[in-house]
């Protein structure tokens, strides 16, 4: 069996105006900025910065980031000339393939770029940007909108697609009320992300049965159920609950 044969890219030394960086990468971390400074100068360039044919930025935006506010002119990269006229959502994955690994992409800042890209993940992240991370979890919200959790690949991949938009705002306007009215230390991610699971599960049976739902689950905050903060029980005393209205 013949080994298979990669392809190498081009180390060059280029002016930094040269690089233009992608609009398409996460939100830059000072803290990282900082430590990557640190790093580049005590070892120097260990890695150069990763780019495309058009050398659009792929990978090292942190080092990139140093580089300007420190005036570095020159810099080394690393061109992946196979890796030319990249569409938007290609170089985005390019960039998640490449980044990733170094400073976790929170499902928060894949909706923010992917919805640059696609309609489905923009109307979600407008919703995020309107109930709020703190208010709402992103992973709620992801459930609530695409039925997917956001370590899926598919969701990674900017594959997903809204099932219900009008039903997902009123998964999280319900959520969003029972947060409000009884407290985060009550009301908690998990569950939350739980309700929105069986929320799907219940519309595809019944619609009748998520209102039966959100109110089970309020009668379960009100009377400070046991199992209101323990996701494995919550799931099982909920469907029991279901399947027996259903039948009803």
């Amino acid at each position: 069996m013949n080994k298979q044969e990669l392809k190498i890219g081009i180390f060059e030394v280029i002016d930094i105006s040269k690089i233009k960086p992608s609009e398409y990468n996460r939100d830059i971390d000072d803290n990282h900025v900082i430590k990557q400074g640190e790093s580049l100068s005590e070892l120097g360039w260990a890695s150069a910065l990763t780019v495309d044919n058009q050398y659009n930025l792929m990978d090292g935006h942190h080092k990139y980031n140093w580089c300007l506010k420190n005036k570095q002119n020159k810099v080394p990269v690393y061109r992946m000339w196979w890796l030319d006229n990249l569409s938007g959502k290609e170089v985005l994955s390019v960039i998640l393939k490449l980044n990733a690994k170094t400073l976790n992409w929170k499902p928060e800042m894949l909706l923010s770029r992917y919805g640059k890209l696609d309609n489905d993940y923009l109307l979600a992240d407008e919703a995020q940007r309107y109930y709020g991370v703190k208010n709402m979890p992103p992973s709620t919200l992801i459930y609530a909108f695409f039925n997917k959790a956001s370590s899926t690949v598919k969701f990674r991949e900017g594959r997903c697609k809204i099932v219900n938009f009008k039903f997902a705002h009123k998964i999280l306007n319900e959520l969003s009320r029972l947060r409000n009215e009884y407290g985060n230390s009550m009301v908690q991610g998990s569950p939350m992300r739980e309700i929105a699971r069986q929320s799907h599960i219940c519309y595809k049976k019944n619609v009748s049965l998520f209102d039966f739902l959100i109110d089970e689950y309020e009668d379960m905050l009100k009377s400070n159920h046991p199992y209101t903060n323990n996701i494995k029980e919550l799931r099982k005393y909920l469907d029991k609950k279901i399947k027996r209205n259903a039948k009803e």
